[in-house]
């Protein structure tokens, strides 16, 4: 799956650091974000979204399987280890 947020930051060529400064989300944060490692809040989304001026489909689309796609392997990969 894409990653939009990101695709969208390296068309523009927008770092990430720039994004948290006019967000005023911290940078490590925006990176978890971009990397699809943790879900933004809906308060972090519209922050991102009224920077880019791009409506949150736009930025964030299928945000919620990604990550439940991540956990899952996540998952997998730590029952291996357990065996």
């Amino acid at each position: 799956m894409s990653n939009k947020l990101k695709e969208i930051l390296i068309q523009r060529q927008i770092k990430q650091i720039e994004l948290a400064y006019e967000t005023g989300i911290h940078d490590s944060r925006i990176s978890k974000i971009a990397n699809n490692w943790v879900m933004p809040t809906a308060k972090e989304k519209q922050k991102i979204c009224e920077f880019l001026d791009e409506s949150e489909n736009a930025v964030f689309p299928e945000e919620e399987s990604n990550f439940k796609d991540k956990v899952s392997n996540a998952k997998q990969r730590l029952s291996q280890i357990e065996k």
